[in-house]
C-alpha cells in the first residue's frame, strides 16, 4: 500500500512485522484506522506458551479456521488480547489479502470489549470502526 487512505477497518492484510523476534511476514485485520495511525490485530499460528498459561489471555484467542478463511494455510488463532499499531515503516509493506466478514467483525468486537488487556482507546476506536457501542467505563 502506499498510502494511509488505502487502509480500512476489516481488511486482513498481510506485512512485515518488526515487533517480532525475529522480525517475520504476518498476516493481521485491521481494527481501526485514524489520522496516519492504524491498529492490528495479528493472526497467529498457535497461541504462546504464555497466552496458554493464563486463562483470561486465552479467552482473547479467537480460532480461525483454513477451511473458513481461504487465504489461510493452516487453522490459526487471531489474537485480540493485543494491539499493533501501525507506523510509517510498517505502511509500505502492507498487502490487501481480503476482507473480514460482518460476523468476524462482530466477534471481534464483543471479545475487544471484553478485554481487560487494551486500552480503552483501543476499544473506542473498535467500537467505531465496527459499529459495536460504546465500551462501559473502567478497564484500562
Amino acid at each position: 500500500m502506499n498510502s494511509w487512505n488505502e487502509l480500512k477497518a476489516g481488511m486482513i492484510i498481510h506485512f512485515h512485522c518488526r515487533t517480532t523476534k525475529p522480525q517475520k511476514s504476518k498476516l493481521a485485520i485491521v481494527v481501526a484506522v485514524e489520522k496516519q495511525c492504524a491498529i492490528a490485530l495479528l493472526i497467529n499460528s498457535e497461541p504462546s506458551e504464555f497466552i496458554l498459561s493464563k486463562p483470561d489471555l486465552l479467552n482473547q484467542q479467537l480460532q480461525s479456521f483454513a477451511h473458513q478463511w481461504r487465504f489461510l494455510r493452516h487453522d490459526s488463532w487471531l489474537d485480540c488480547s493485543s494491539a499493533h499499531v501501525f507506523n510509517e515503516e510498517d505502511i509500505a509493506s502492507v498487502r490487501h489479502v481480503a476482507d473480514s466478514t460482518a460476523a468476524l467483525r462482530n466477534q471481534v468486537a464483543q471479545i475487544v470489549q471484553a478485554s481487560r488487556t487494551l486500552n480503552r482507546r483501543t476499544k473506542t476506536a473498535v467500537a467505531l470502526a465496527f459499529g459495536a457501542m460504546s465500551f462501559p467505563e473502567g478497564g484500562h
